[in-house]
């Protein structure tokens, strides 16, 4: 399974997704927005660097994140899940490769 040019792949599986109190509409948006933010998020090259060495996470604990309103609430909040996500997959990578050296 080369890659022709020469990147690195990850498969991230979220298995399932509770929106609870959520309009329908903005959750279509909000999870959308997080699978696109996710990809860009971890295919950066430092990212990417951390995700070499494969992990089971079964939980993140990410905070409290605020959600605006609307549609647009829905995407910015996807965006800032996403990104909370990669820093927190970063510093667990980050961690356990400290340990291991």
């Amino acid at each position: 399974m080369n890659d022709p040019n020469n990147r690195s792949r990850a498969k991230i599986i979220i298995d399932r997704l509770v929106l609870r109190g959520i309009d329908p509409h903005h959750a279509e948006a909000l999870a959308e927005t997080l699978k696109q933010q996710l990809a860009i998020t971890l295919s950066d090259p430092a990212q990417r660097q951390q995700l070499l060495h494969p992990s089971t996470t079964p939980v993140l604990r990410l905070g409290r994140i605020p959600l605006a309103t609307g549609r647009a609430g829905a995407r910015d909040f996807g965006a800032k899940v996403a990104r909370a996500i990669g820093t927190q997959v970063s510093g667990i990578y980050s961690s356990s490769r400290g340990a291991q050296r």
